[in-house]
């Protein structure tokens, strides 16, 4: 799921109001923006005013000050309790408080030198980690409505640093690319990052690629011919629609349904409702899915595509998924034993196609 983190919709004494999604921490999406990732510390007093102790990116060194005022939203130590009780802690559970002496910092200098927040909502509080007892937190939005609240990221320090380094090489691998004078040779420079295993970076992979035209959809076309891999082919076509070269795409689109419609045929009738593999609830996405469980990431993956493309194949196909999903219910993980990620559902997005 890159996917940006979604909330978890609590319902809690009957439907809730619709409330916009509010802002949440997104590690592989503020790892690849940032221009800087610093450790930092404010003390004992939070004020916004920090100190540098390592630079991980960025020509930011140790002992640096930064004067980032959005910080204090976090100076009563309220703010700064743990939401274990999601996990089903409870009231039993004693209450954890994340601290301010160890902090990941991910920032953005804009041209006039003032520090940015790097994360897609442009929210400094959602583009900072804190350290506690060795493990990772993280700012979430867990209930609609309702703010921004630290959380266990499922990741130990040593586990954050390692993503991160993987993330920024990633990062350096794409802008060296884009620094080729031809289309060839950047789309080559990039095809090795469609199988990396943090999804952001195949989103901008595969974002990359399409902007090179007929070069960049012949390795994307050829990358989905594998669908022993299928769980590396949903960042390709999720959330690119209006990137150049997308008519071409749509063609590959189509191919990759067939095939898949093929798959839910033979096997729908034999997985029965309860084919999801339970997983423990974390805010982090870093594992693989059972391959069955790509496949339907995948489908779902260029359905989605395909709400915003109009072709005169389209229609037949959607016709075939339909009646796959109409004769077995429970194959989506709203109606089956699905796992506590977030998962686009197919059924729901066949409703927004002819």
């Amino acid at each position: 799921m890159s996917t940006a983190l979604l909330p978890l919709v609590l319902i809690l004494g009957g439907p809730l109001p619709p409330v916009e999604i509010g802002p949440s921490f997104d590690f592989e999406r503020c790892a690849w923006a940032a221009t800087h990732v610093v450790i930092a510390t404010e003390g004992t007093v939070v004020d916004g005013h920090l100190e540098v102790l390592e630079s991980l990116d960025g020509d930011v060194g140790a002992g640096t000050a930064l004067d980032l005022p959005a910080l204090r939203k976090y100076a009563r130590r309220s703010t700064r309790r743990v939401a274990d009780w999601w996990l089903g802690g409870g009231g039993a559970q004693k209450p954890r408080y994340v601290g301010t002496d160890r902090m990941y910092l991910f920032l953005v200098r804009d041209p006039a030198g003032q520090w940015k927040a790097a994360g897609q909502w442009q929210d400094l509080p959602t583009s900072v980690g804190w350290i506690h007892q060795g493990r990772f937190f993280a700012a979430v939005q867990i209930m609609n409505p309702g703010g921004s609240v630290p959380v266990d990221f499922g990741l130990s320090e040593t586990g954050a640093r390692a993503l991160l380094t993987s993330i920024r090489k990633a990062r350096s691998a794409f802008d060296a690319a884009q620094e080729l004078k031809k289309s060839f040779a950047i789309s080559i420079g990039l095809q090795e990052l469609l199988e990396h295993p943090v999804a952001h970076v195949r989103h901008q992979a595969a974002a990359g690629l399409l902007k090179l035209g007929d070069p960049g959809v012949a390795i994307l076309s050829a990358a989905v011919s594998n669908d022993a891999q299928a769980a590396y082919h949903v960042a390709i076509f999720n959330g690119y629609y209006d990137v150049a070269g997308h008519a071409a795409m749509t063609e590959v689109a189509l191919s990759v349904l067939g095939r898949d419609a093929a798959f839910w045929k033979q096997w729908a009738p034999i997985l029965g409702r309860a084919w999801w593999q339970p997983q423990h609830a974390s805010w982090t996405r870093h594992f693989e899915p059972r391959p069955i469980e790509a496949r339907y990431d995948r489908t779902a993956a260029v359905l989605q595509f395909l709400t915003r493309r109009k072709h005169p194949d389209t229609a037949a196909l959607v016709a075939q998924v339909r009646a796959i999903w109409n004769a077995h219910p429970g194959l989506d993980p709203e109606t089956a034993s699905g796992p506590a990620r977030h998962r686009q559902n197919i059924s729901k997005i066949l409703k927004r196609l002819p």
